[in-house]
């Protein structure tokens, strides 16, 4: 399925911050951003969506390029610019950056394409011009779907039926296929980060269980909403408990 079709059929934004349990993920991310955020820090956000990161670090008063591959939702995205914000978006991918020169950014979000990059030299061909437009002392963070997590939140709570149908999950590999999106396991981003000379600062579970409990957590007071995130922080870096999140991200230097 070609990404302009797919994401017809999703909204980031609301994908993001239209409930307690969809906003963990959001409020995760920016958690651990926000702590290498200088005042004079140039962002790049690659796979931008809607624009939910890049506006909202706009807002703030940071210089923002969102590079995003589908017009449609970079359109939107260029809908929520105002005046005072410094963005600029680009239609493009996280494959080929050559309209961007080297050593520009401090902080680099790529919180999307590799939920789409199917092959190793995709993900190689991506972390290379990520590391080219990076400056020396800046930082790479890259998100990915975590396979493993996917097919107990899948299996649970969505489909019953998920571990014998053939079409989407190989029950002697215990393996999901990649469609529409990509999977990775914990030790498959380990192994793309070695291989590719990155070195990780540190890791978090973006969103933990919030999935897999939605109707829980949604269904929580604010207090308790709130001493759950208190919760969510204190375990989403537990190097046994980072598997068990819907997606994961890492922190690295070139």
């Amino acid at each position: 399925m070609k990404l302009e079709e797919l994401y017809e059929h999703f909204n980031e934004d609301e994908r993001l911050k239209t409930t307690k349990a969809n906003s963990i993920e959001f409020i995760t991310t920016d958690h651990f951003i926000q702590k290498y955020l200088k005042e004079d820090s140039k962002l790049l956000e690659l796979g931008a969506a809607t624009g939910a990161y890049s506006i909202h670090y706009a807002k703030q008063g940071y210089d923002v390029t969102a590079v995003e591959p589908v017009e449609r939702n970079l359109n939107i995205l260029k809908s929520k610019i105002t005046d005072d914000m410094r963005v600029t978006p680009i239609l493009g991918n996280a494959l080929d950056l050559s309209m961007l020169e080297d050593n520009t950014f401090d902080i680099i979000m790529c919180l999307g394409p590799f939920y789409h990059l199917k092959t190793n030299k995709e993900r190689v061909q991506s972390i290379n011009e990520m590391k080219r437009v990076v400056k020396d002392d800046g930082i790479i963070l890259i998100a990915y779907i975590s396979h493993d997590m996917i097919v107990i939140c899948e299996q649970m709570r969505y489909d019953s039926h998920l571990l014998i149908d053939e079409s989407v999950y190989k029950a002697e590999e215990h393996r999901l296929v990649d469609e529409p999106f990509t999977f990775l396991t914990y030790d498959d981003m380990k192994e793309c980060a070695n291989d590719n000379n990155l070195t990780l600062i540190e890791e978090f579970a973006q969103d933990g269980t919030s999935e897999l409990f939605a109707d829980k957590i949604n269904a929580m007071s604010e207090e308790e909403y709130k001493n759950w995130l208190s919760f969510h922080f204190y375990i989403c870096q537990k190097k046994e408990l980072i598997g068990f999140s819907n997606h994961i991200a890492g922190i690295y230097k070139k």
